[in-house]
């Protein structure tokens, strides 16, 4: 996602928390996750990142122990910040408002070079009409 006032690129980021205890130790992990480096056909496996912040080997009884326990999201950046309500993350939604944000580029880059045309936005029909095409053609090509 770019940032239309400064042209900067936006990182899509979010905080992963999670506390448990493991034989008598308090146990508190967090992370910042850069989403864009994760795959939209997956959910990544948040507990896995959790894990590897705080060094906790995947095959240990303390990892089956992180896993049970449930994972609090914040300071969401970027798209994620539609996406991040309340402690929870919707991964699902955000992939979806990715993919979209992702086409919409594309079609913008498409009206602007083959019609002259720099604000999308003002022709919302025509806006959905593009996005429709090119969407359609992404599908076509599965």
């Amino acid at each position: 996602m770019i940032d239309a006032m400064t042209d900067n690129l936006i990182r899509n980021t979010i905080r992963a928390r999670l506390a448990f205890s493991f034989r008598g130790e308090d146990i508190a992990l967090e992370c910042i996750i850069d989403l864009d480096g994760c795959d939209d056909e997956a959910a990544p496996n948040f507990h896995h990142w959790l894990a590897r912040a705080g060094n906790i080997d995947p095959y240990s009884y303390q990892y089956e122990v992180l896993e049970s326990e449930e994972i609090t999201f914040d300071q969401p950046t970027g798209l994620a910040t539609a996406c991040c309500t309340d402690g929870g993350f919707d991964w699902p939604a955000f992939a979806a408002l990715r993919r979209e944000t992702r086409d919409l580029e594309v079609v913008r880059g498409v009206a602007r070079q083959t019609l002259g045309i720099d604000d999308l936005d003002a022709d919302a029909r025509l806006k959905a009409a593009l996005l429709a095409a090119y969407q359609a053609g992404l599908e076509d090509r599965k």
